[in-house]
């Protein structure tokens, strides 16, 4: 009975292992399940081109990757792979939450490579010397290495390759390139077949040739057939110094011809010198103080000279390797000048007040300035150089600063407002531009014009200040006036005339034109001519389109333009300048022209003397001292301003017609000499 209860307890736990067993094989499974169902991704791989046909790898980067096929499974989020097959390059794919179900990739095919050696190619003999020249290599035309080992990757196809080394001919061959290969090219290389043809100054020199493969020579002349490389020349001849050369014979220049030229052995020359700041030539050629070789056996010429001394000469030979010493000191030279005025002023020499005039006095036979300066009068400078051992004359008539100004022609009461006038000799030109000129308008009739009075013209356009004067004001600023007629810039003038005692330019009644008096010196408004030749002519061989030449781009800092800084205020602008000023600048804000003028290509169109009419004029004659036609309602403005936004209105020749103020045209003032 007892053994029957032990049997039957044992079936019990063996019961109870089973079924534990079971419950945990379930867990397991139930686990499996839910983190296949939960945690796992699957996806499509599908792998470009077709003719891959799924025979391609994959190798796992990053994350739990398992492949059957062209199917994937993922746990988790993310995934790196690397794709690859056979002569296609590889693809490294990332796989994210957001990725597709079906992955497509395209696998990009491997290049060909092409590999040469070209030094295995060269002759033993020649193997080092012709390794230090690089070859150029092309495929189709196009440069792609330089340089005597090639290793290039290019993608598959038919070529042509050029091979260019400068001792051998050059090559070609075709290639057809298939993908993934790797071409491992042998070329046979002809050697350049050249000459050389050398000579000498000397008829005994002697010229010795040589390089890896060719035997030393040596002649007073060598000419002969040489294959490509590099050869070294030595020229040499009893009592010259030597000439080392190397030579290239290349396919680009197979034939060399060298005459080559010796030079004497030298000698030494040492020269010191009182005073020390003279000049020394040796053998005509300019040298300073110290130690210079000569040619041996040739003579040699030693000139030491200083204004206000006596020249130094000595003519020597030297043997080869000789050294000699010279030591000179110059011995000063003086003459006398005696300075005469009308009436007696004080005179100055160096700006040294050296007495009263009449005055005689010594000095070194060089250039002096002598000054003559009295109260109430202009103050004349001469240059006078002092002969020596002779008697030189300065006489000196004064004038009053007003005679002095009267004489040259500058402005009296203009200067005191700051106005600057430059004087103008004028000469012929065309007024107007071509008919095939960018930008030409119909009314730039040319015409030929003959400026033959010189003239005198404003360095800067009038400004508020100086305008406000007239007006019997005293305020404004530097800025250009504008706003006003043509009729009150021509009053302004001749307000300037009056200031001046001169007859005024222009007659009114009222506000309207009467006439004018054309052989006046007074002050008046440039002509169109003047203006133009101004703008494009003075100082110029030929007429140019521009102030600034003939270029379309516009330097910087030349004039004030509507420029950039207007975009959204005006529709038309100059997009690629900019200057400094949105508005009207201070005149001079911009560098001068060439003539030293400031504003002429912008800032504030300008007032010119000449009429407008539509009336055509005669093109057959030559016009003397143009001042435009004798009758029109309208004046001619010149020049761009601060508004204008097209190039072509910036040409010389542009001219527009205006009747009234306008907060864009101002004026400068000119008069006759």
């Amino acid at each position: 009975m007892e053994e029957l209860d032990n049997r039957i307890k044992q079936a019990q736990r063996k019961g109870v292992l089973s079924y534990l067993l079971i419950g945990v094989s379930t867990s397991v499974l139930l686990v499996l399940v839910f983190t296949w169902l939960f945690f796992v991704k699957g996806y499509t791989l599908i792998v470009a081109p077709e003719i891959i046909n799924n025979d391609y790898s994959t190798s796992v980067l990053s994350g739990k990757v398992f492949r059957r096929n062209n199917s994937l499974y993922i746990l988790g989020t993310k995934a790196s792979l690397r794709v690859s097959a056979d002569k296609f390059e590889a693809v490294v794919v990332n796989i994210t939450e957001d990725s597709p179900p079906n992955l497509k990739i395209e696998l990009p095919p491997s290049p060909a490579r092409i590999k040469v050696d070209l030094s295995l190619a060269f002759p033993p003999d020649k193997t080092a010397s012709h390794s230090d020249k690089d070859a150029n290599w092309y495929i189709d035309g196009t440069l792609i290495h330089v340089g005597n080992k090639l290793d290039y990757a290019i993608a598959h196809g038919a070529y042509r390759l050029r091979l260019e080394h400068p001792y051998y001919e050059p090559q070609e061959m075709s290639l057809d390139l298939a993908q993934g290969e790797v071409y491992n090219l042998s070329p046979e290389l002809v050697s350049v077949k050249g000459s050389l043809d050398l000579s000498s100054s000397v008829n005994d020199a002697l010229i010795a040739v040589s390089s890896d493969s060719f035997t030393e020579q040596e002649s007073p002349y060598i000419r002969h057939t040489v294959e490509g490389g590099s050869y070294r020349v030595n020229v040499s001849a009893q009592g010259y110094q030597p000439i080392s050369d190397t030579i290239d014979i290349s396919w680009q220049t197979p034939k060399q011809k060298r005459q080559y030229i010796l030079e004497p052995l030298q000698a030494k020359v040492q020269v010191s010198a009182v005073p020390l700041d003279g000049n020394l030539l040796i053998n005509k050629l300019e040298k300073a103080l110290g130690t210079h070789q000569v040619n041996a056996s040739e003579t040699i010429e030693i000139q030491y000279t200083k204004p206000g001394y006596y020249a130094f000469n000595e003519k020597f030979s030297l043997t080869p390797g000789e050294t000699k010493t010279v030591n000179i000191k110059l011995k000063p030279a003086k003459g006398t000048l005696l300075v005469t005025t009308q009436p007696q002023a004080e005179v100055f020499v160096d700006n040294k007040r050296v007495g009263t005039s009449p005055v005689t006095i010594t000095l070194p036979a060089v250039s002096h300035s002598v000054s003559v300066k009295k109260a109430g009068y202009r103050a004349v400078t001469q240059k006078l150089r002092v002969e020596a051992n002779k008697q030189s004359t300065i006489s000196v008539d004064l004038m009053t600063e007003f005679e002095a100004r009267r004489a040259e022609g500058l402005p009296l009461f203009a200067s005191t407002l700051g106005i600057e006038m430059r004087k103008f000799a004028g000469g012929t030109f065309t007024l107007g531009s071509a008919v095939n000129q960018p930008g030409r308008r119909r009314n730039e009739h040319q015409i030929e014009v003959d400026l033959q009075r010189p003239f005198w013209v404003s360095k800067h356009e009038i400004t508020e200040k100086q305008y406000a004067a007239y007006l019997g004001q005293g305020s404004g600023g530097n800025k250009p006036i504008r706003n006003i007629t043509w009729q009150e810039a021509a009053k302004f003038a001749n307000w300037l005339s009056e200031k001046e005692g001169l007859p005024p330019f222009y007659r009114f009644q009222g506000n309207r034109l009467v006439s004018v008096n054309a052989s006046s010196s007074a002050y008046r408004l440039p002509t169109e001519a003047e203006w133009e030749w101004l703008a494009k002519k003075a100082k110029r061989s030929v007429s140019t389109v521009y102030v600034w030449g003939n270029a379309d781009k516009i330097p910087t800092n030349v004039g004030n333009f509507g420029d950039k800084q207007l975009q959204g205020s005006q529709a038309i602008y100059l997009k690629e300048f900019e200057d400094k000023h949105k508005g009207v600048a201070d005149v001079g804000s911009y560098r001068a022209d060439r003539l030293g003028l400031f504003d002429i290509a912008g800032n504030l169109s300008e007032w010119v003397h000449d009429r407008y009419t539509t009336t055509l004029p005669d093109t057959s004659k030559l016009y003397v001292d143009y001042m435009g036609p004798e009758s029109g309602d309208l004046h001619v403005t010149k020049g761009g301003n601060y508004t204008t936004g097209r190039l072509r209105d910036l040409r010389a020749a542009y001219r527009e017609p205006a009747g009234s103020a306008s907060p864009t045209i101002g004026f400068r003032i000119a008069r006759y000499d």
